[in-house]
């Protein structure tokens, strides 16, 4: 578990717990500076956990944003060292607001975790604060805000890296807006196409949802005529605040002000369903690859910003 403790001073602290007794097993205290800027300092006073644990290799992996966007926040990945062999490292950090701006970003996800397709691989979604740049995804700028992000980890340092990213095109009027991209947390798929078998579905606060190739993710205006660059989208729908979860092969949204669990989208490689509101039009829905995407009307209502 990941508590912020008070000690001599305020530090988030790792504990490993014996699961029969409580006794603590393992404590180490999360502090200095990410790895692509010494120049910034980790705040814990500023930064909250935000996201989910990721256990991987050895590491668990924690992301932070803020306390309700106060103070000169920035968006961050740490990692515990609990048992990996092969490096000497006992911490690592990463943000996605490096050289420039050192300023939100923030990876909330509304509690979904941190997301691994496999050894050495993550995916988070960032918040309001610095978009990148239009430009393709296998070049990621240090500035990284409303973004889905590929990190990746050095087996031997335990440094941290971002390796590509999706943002899309209209990412700054997202953070005017404080439309969150990453209100939602990144969800794999099991299942995909022979020409893209690993695909990612991300939806944050405007309620847009796309599926993107885990490989080739598609960096800013990546599309035709400055468009974004996905595999399918669909929406707006209700706006999403938390992580889309599977059952039989079926990605599923939980409507955002719902009062109680409720589907409103959902798709399969075999079938597609969507629950309708009783009003309102069809939102478009792009398709660029073979699956097939469903139309709803757009559910009414906003729902409470849960930070």
């Amino acid at each position: 578990m990941l508590a912020l403790v008070h000690e001599t001073s305020w530090q988030w602290h790792l504990f490993g717990l014996n699961a029969s007794t409580g006794a603590i097993s393992y404590k180490r205290r999360l502090v200095g500076h990410p790895a692509n800027d010494k120049n910034l300092t980790f705040r814990p006073l500023l930064q909250n956990q935000r996201p989910g644990l990721l256990l991987m290799n050895g590491w668990v992996y924690a992301a932070f944003a803020s306390y309700c966007d106060h103070g000169s926040y920035a968006g961050y990945v740490g990692g515990f060292n609990v048992g990996s062999a092969t490096s000497t490292a006992k911490t690592t950090l990463w943000t996605d607001e490096a050289d420039v701006s050192n300023h939100k970003g923030g990876i909330w996800q509304s509690g979904g975790g941190i997301m691994s397709d496999g050894s050495g691989r993550m995916f988070v979604t960032s918040g309001n604060g610095i978009s990148p740049a239009p430009g393709p995804g296998n070049k990621p700028p240090g500035e990284l805000a409303e973004s889905v992000i590929r990190l990746t980890v050095n087996h031997t340092t335990g440094a941290l890296s971002a390796q590509d990213y999706f943002s899309p095109s209209n990412a700054p009027s997202l953070d005017a807006s404080d439309t969150d991209f990453g209100a939602g947390g990144p969800t794999g798929l099991p299942f995909g196409t022979t020409t893209y078998p690993d695909e990612v579905m991300q939806a944050g606060k405007d309620g847009r949802i796309f599926v993107l190739d885990r490989d080739n993710l598609g960096g800013r205006e990546q599309g035709p005529n400055n468009s974004d660059r996905f595999l399918a989208a669909g929406g707006p729908y209700s706006a999403q605040f938390g992580h889309p979860a599977f059952f039989a092969d079926t990605p599923t949204l939980i409507k955002g002000n719902a009062p109680a669990p409720t589907t409103i989208w959902s798709t399969s490689a075999r079938t597609t369903s969507c629950e309708s509101s009783s009003s309102g039009s069809p939102p478009a829905v792009t398709n660029r690859t073979s699956p097939a995407w469903p139309t709803a009307a757009s559910p009414s209502g906003t729902p409470p910003d849960p930070r």
